[in-house]
């Protein structure tokens, strides 16, 4: 073999393992992005799971206070996070600045966009439904003391029962808290679907990550050998100075 052919297989070995290092570390570099970005967003997502179950604890909160109270205070807060939650008017500014604060948009459209799987929004779905049920039970006792009458929704006032005394009864006694129980157990099955799929998505992207990293540097341990090799062929392949002329009489001079 040549000269010339080992200076090129060498040199071209010496390319490939290069090429080879710089694209499993662009490789490694965007996976490390994408584990960065689903980090994000599995911290997104737990914040609007837990936006909707504290939501969901502030219309009970106010139901009960406005049929305590009747503040008017109490009326306005509880429809203001109603209409929010729907998309019927713009979040609250105070919300994270992540979860389109100031924007009208539903929080299963954020949950959508988030990514959440299909069982998550299963899960959602049935949280909504309970909700909703809450939400109707909530409205009519508000409602009965606002109107100072039992208005119509899923419950009918006992016999000789004030408006005030059956909304504070359908809003208090153990069907409501039923209820409540109800509308938990969806979250808590969607906290623990959160948790599971966001992990798995982790360790995949991780050691995809820990995988490609292992290859360029493996390349760029291996290119030292075809480095030092292509140095040695280029030393001798330099070529060797000639003996000049004065040189040469001083060799046949000495040899005399």
């Amino acid at each position: 073999m040549t000269l010339k052919t080992q200076l090129t297989l060498t040199a071209s070995l010496l390319i490939i393992l290069v090429a080879l290092s710089i694209t499993a570390q662009r490789i490694t570099n965007t996976r490390h992005t994408q584990q960065l970005h689903y980090s994000q967003t599995h911290h997104l997502s737990y914040l609007i799971a837990d936006e909707f179950r504290q939501t969901s604890t502030d219309l009970t909160r106010l139901c009960r206070t406005y049929v305590a109270t009747a503040d008017q205070t109490y009326w306005n807060a509880y429809w203001d996070i109603v209409k929010w939650r729907n998309g019927d008017k713009p979040r609250p500014a105070n919300v994270s600045s992540h979860l389109y604060p100031s924007v009208r948009i539903k929080q299963l459209d954020i949950m959508q966009r988030l990514g959440f799987s299909q069982h998550e929004l299963n899960l959602m779905e049935k949280v909504s439904k309970h909700s909703n049920a809450l939400v109707a039970i909530q409205e009519q006792a508000m409602r009965s003391i606002r109107e100072r009458q039992t208005v119509s929704g899923p419950y009918q006032p006992l016999a000789d029962e004030s408006a005030e005394a059956f909304a504070k009864r359908i809003a208090f006694d153990r069907n409501y808290h039923r209820a409540i129980d109800q509308a938990e157990k969806p979250i808590e099955q969607l906290f623990n679907s959160l948790s599971q799929r966001t992990r798995a998505q982790q360790q995949h992207i991780q050691q995809g990550s820990e995988h490609w990293f292992s290859i360029a540097l493996a390349c760029q341990t291996f290119a030292v050998v075809p480095l030092i090799g292509l140095l040695l062929l280029m030393h001798r392949a330099m070529p060797r100075p000639r003996p000049s002329k004065q040189t040469k009489n001083n060799q046949l001079s000495t040899v005399r």
